[in-house]
């Protein structure tokens, strides 16, 4: 059987899914596209739940909108579904509770006790994260939630970067890193996008091509 070699794009959150037309347009079928989100019920009706949907498949949630629980429903969702664990290029808005529990999850971290188990993570992680500037860095509150996050993503070795500028040429930006990461280093395509930020992943010293 001929492997898949094309890349995988995750867009997880609502804000991150604002761009998915837009990037599927320009792109057609380019590169895999997948989503995650999560669609408030109606609390006033019990026939309609909460539910995180992805790729337009509904599932009732009945957990708090917290990250404990979020994170215990992503757990069971990427069991069930592999090739949503190690996708390409992540893209997500870390503010959103949504995201950090994917992320949690994905990465198997307890957002109790990410902290206790400080012992080296042997295998790194192959996909790329591209946060799209949160809505919510004013709030004090969630601002150290992405450090959590953040916390989490360095100890699994992570290549995280910011976007810093208007997402209205997103589509493009996803293309270069697509497209380049396999002939140059990241941090080569970072030097040449202007507004994307590193933080997290292996020094730039480290990196060889």
């Amino acid at each position: 059987m001929k492997k898949d070699t094309q890349k995988s794009i995750l867009f997880v959150g609502n804000h991150a899914i604002a761009h998915l037309e837009n990037v599927r347009n320009y792109f057609k079928s380019k590169f895999h596209l997948n989503y995650i989100k999560y669609k408030s019920g109606d609390p006033f009706e019990d026939t309609d739940p909460n539910k995180i949907i992805i790729n337009d498949l509904e599932m009732d949630y009945n957990g708090s909108y917290d990250l404990n629980n979020l994170t215990l429903a992503m757990s069971f969702i990427l069991e069930q579904n592999g090739k949503l664990t190690e996708p390409d290029l992540i893209i997500g808005d870390p503010s959103e509770l949504l995201f950090q529990a994917f992320s949690f999850a994905r990465l198997r971290e307890n957002p109790l006790f990410f902290k206790k188990n400080l012992n080296r993570i042997s295998k790194a992680d192959p996909s790329l994260n591209l946060f799209i500037y949160p809505m919510g860095m004013l709030c004090f509150d969630i601002r150290k939630e992405i450090s959590n996050l953040i916390y989490v993503l360095k100890k699994h070795d992570s290549k995280t970067f910011l976007l810093r500028k208007d997402e209205d040429d997103l589509d493009t930006i996803i293309n270069k890193i697509l497209t380049d990461i396999n002939h140059v280093s990241i941090y080569d395509i970072e030097s040449d996008l202007e507004g994307l930020e590193h933080l997290t992943g292996k020094p730039k010293d480290l990196i060889k091509n």
